[in-house]
């Protein structure tokens, strides 16, 4: 499984996504576990290889 860390534009941090896709793209749009729709509007790859996380993403809530 991959996880990313998930930080609004202004820096808050909204919690983390899970997934078993490894490869995401800004514009994606994705369904947290909790039922929340993101879009993706960067990403930063960990750069720590023994972080827990595979990166961070910086997303805004997506159109339902």
């Amino acid at each position: 499984m991959f996880k990313f860390r998930l930080f609004s534009r202004g820096g808050d941090d909204l919690g983390q996504f899970v997934t078993a896709v490894p490869n995401w793209s800004a514009g994606d749009t994705f369904t947290s576990g909790d039922g929340r729709q993101f879009r993706i509007l960067a990403i930063v790859a960990a750069e720590d290889e023994d972080s827990p996380v595979h990166g961070l993403w910086e997303v805004e809530p997506a159109a339902r």
